[in-house]
Order: structure tokens, then C-alpha cells, then sequence
């Protein structure tokens, strides 16, 4: 099915297949599960819910950079940090930097914020160190009596654009109650709730978006029509990919 899936040839049975993982009614083992979406707009509209749920005060600050240029530049091309990033203690991060590889604190893991320090000034100043529970980190605790417990301090990721050299200093953290599928690509996710929305945005979107998870039944689909799977083919971009492999077989 998932073959098929990415040749954009999927049946009337894969539909049937998938549609019973459309999400109905709200469902308590995946209440804790990542949301994928196709934009990040969505993506920032669910952040934004899952913060004011947490009902303690925010922080947003802006990373520091060496240009005013290199605020234009997108989180890929600066290494995974945002221009901005809003943070409250409680709220599910993902590191964005291979802090300690031996100790499980690698680019993709996750955790929760607990505790958000600055020096003398609070926000919109960047915080100076954000303390984050991590589960897989098998290191020295940071906090006594708390497990998985290491500082997070920012870093700089620079670039060339041209002659110029930009650069970026932030936390190398992310929100990661939900990510856009493109973000997503790599990841193997315990539990995941997927909007593929109404058309794929790149060859491959459904794809990727649907195998993120070890099985179907730790995902849970937000219900699209059969259309929507079955026009894949059609795409000018997997056709253009389909001609592409055929001459790849070829030589």
C-alpha cells in the first residue's frame, strides 16, 4: 500500500484501508501524539492552542543576528534555529543540535521545558539557558532529584550568501507538539495524528507524511476523500519524477 502510495497509483481498497484510521472522535491514547500538517502556519496555530492551554506565562524572544539580512533567513538554512521561538515551561521541545551524541542528545530528540533563566533581563531578551527534561538522555542530571534534567544554552549557526557571511545565535530548541510533514522527513514516530491536507505541496508529501509511524495503528488520519490519494499520479511533478527513473533504468 505505501508503495503504491508513493507511485500515486493507490486503490479503492488502500482508501478503505486508510479511512479507518480517520480520526472521529477524539481518542485518548494519541492525546499526547506529534500532529503533522502540511503548512507551518497550521502548525503555528496549533502551537499557539497548545500554549495558552498550559495557562502559565510565555516567553518569545527573537535569536541575535549578525546582519540584518540574515533575519530573512529560513530555520534550514540556519541550522534549525527560528528567527523567533516561544517557549513556556511545560511545552514539549525538540533539540535542534547534536548537544552530546554518547548521551542520547542528538538533533530530533525530545523533551519538556523545565525551567526558562535570563540575566538581568527578562524577555524579549533572549534566556540565557532553558533547562529541559530529556528521556533518552543518560547523562548526569543537571537538577538533583530530577532525571534527564541538562541546560540548554544557545549556539550560532553561521552561512555564506554570495560574499557575505551571516550568522544566527538562538536556543537550539523547537516547539514539537506538532511538525510540518517536510520537517518531519527521517523521523519514526511512537504515535502520530496526520493532516495531509488538500493537495501535496512536493512529490512524495502523502508519502512521507503516512510512514512516519512504525504501523498503521499508531496513526490517526484527518479524513480526506478518495481523490485526494488517488489524483497523485497525475501530478506533473510525479510524473516528471516517473520519467526520471525510467531513463535512470535505462542507462
Amino acid at each position: 500500500m505505501h508503495l503504491r502510495l508513493r507511485d500515486g497509483v493507490s486503490t479503492a481498497d488502500d482508501y478503505n484501508i486508510l479511512s479507518a484510521r480517520f480520526q472521529v472522535h477524539a481518542n485518548y491514547d494519541f492525546q499526547q501524539a506529534v500532529r503533522l500538517f502540511p503548512t507551518r502556519q497550521s502548525v503555528a496555530e496549533h502551537h499557539v492552542s497548545k500554549l495558552v492551554a498550559l495557562d502559565v506565562p510565555v516567553v518569545t524572544f527573537e535569536c541575535a543576528h549578525n546582519k540584518a539580512q540574515a533575519k530573512t533567513t529560513s530555520s534550514d538554512e540556519a541550522g534549525g534555529l527560528e528567527q523567533w521561538l516561544s517557549l513556556a515551561v511545560g511545552a514539549n521541545i525538540m533539540l535542534q543540535s547534536n548537544l552530546w551524541v554518547q548521551k542520547g542528545l542528538v538533533n530530533g530528540t525530545v523533551g519538556t521545558v523545565l525551567h526558562i533563566i535570563f540575566h538581568n533581563q527578562g524577555p524579549p531578551a533572549m534566556p540565557a539557558v532553558v533547562i529541559c527534561q530529556f528521556p533518552s538522555y543518560t547523562g548526569p542530571s543537571f537538577l538533583p532529584g530530577t532525571a534527564g534534567a541538562f541546560p540548554v544554552t544557545p549556539i550560532t549557526r553561521t552561512w555564506t550568501s554570495g560574499n557575505s557571511t551571516f550568522s544566527r545565535t538562538g536556543i537550539p530548541l523547537s516547539l514539537s507538539w506538532a511538525l510540518t510533514i517536510h520537517k518531519c522527513q527521517g523521523l519514526t514516530l511512537d504515535r502520530a495524528v496526520v493532516d495531509i491536507g488538500d493537495h501535496d505541496t512536493s512529490v512524495g508529501l502523502s508519502f512521507v507524511a503516512l510512514s512516519r509511524a512504525r504501523s498503521l495503528q499508531h496513526l490517526l488520519l484527518t479524513p480526506f476523500p478518495f481523490d485526494r490519494i488517488s489524483r497523485l499520479g497525475d501530478l506533473p511533478s510525479m510524473i516528471q519524477r516517473k520519467r526520471q527513473e525510467n531513463r535512470l533504468r535505462q542507462q
